[in-house]
């Protein structure tokens, strides 16, 4: 498991996503590290909180996480 922290250009504001899929994470380290184009994130959204994704009331559904 390794937790990422995206942030939303159009709003300026930043949330922090999960991942537990080897190959995502490999993938998600190499978006921040800049050896690949970074990319967007999406997933279903969860109506209840996660410690990691403080302050917001919701998280993204870490087995529906795909990146685009």
């Amino acid at each position: 498991m390794a937790l990422f922290r995206c942030y939303q250009d159009n709003i300026h504001r930043t949330f922090v996503i999960e991942l537990n899929d080897v190959a995502m994470i490999k993938q998600a380290r190499s978006f921040a590290l800049g050896d690949e184009p970074s990319k967007s994130v999406k997933g279903n959204i969860v109506k209840e909180p996660k410690q990691y994704n403080a302050p917001w009331s919701w998280h993204i559904d870490p087995t529906s996480i795909e990146f685009f």
